[in-house]
């Protein structure tokens, strides 16, 4: 009976990580709320069509500050969509996790251009492969 039960539960653990399902968490401020709404679900929509996992997003609303300042104390944010720049650079001052081209104004921002234009690296969303990423993201880094 043992011998079964092992065997069974073996069998359940090897089947179960391609049962799993890629999941996003998106932090973002109040405004954007019914904005990812409609954009969610075409986004899910290419991912599975691109890399046949099955994409479930979550998403999280609060005023910018708060947002931030959840991501600071620990919430694990995949994606984070604020609306102040002062916001994006105090998580990237305090926790290290961007990469500095993320937390480095584009030379548009510095010329006062508006908040939102940042450079991003290819790399900071990134499918289940590099294939799969460029099929998502064909202009990236272009």
């Amino acid at each position: 009976m043992k011998t079964k039960l092992s065997l069974l539960l073996a069998g359940a653990l090897a089947l179960a990580p391609s049962a799993w399902a890629a999941s996003l968490l998106n932090v973002s401020y109040d405004p954007t709320r019914e904005l990812y709404k409609e954009i969610n679900p075409a986004f899910i929509k290419s991912w599975q069509s691109q890399t046949g996992e099955t994409l479930t997003i979550q998403q999280s609303h609060g005023g910018s500050g708060k947002q931030a300042r959840s991501v600071i104390d620990g919430l694990s944010a995949d994606v984070v969509t604020l609306a102040l720049a002062h916001d994006i650079d105090e998580i990237a001052e305090k926790t290290k996790l961007l990469p500095r081209a993320c937390s480095e104004p584009s030379q548009q921002h510095q010329e006062g251009a508006a908040a939102s234009t940042w450079q991003t690296p290819r790399n900071v969303i990134q499918p289940a492969s590099a294939a799969a990423s460029r099929k998502l993201w064909p202009n990236a880094g272009s």
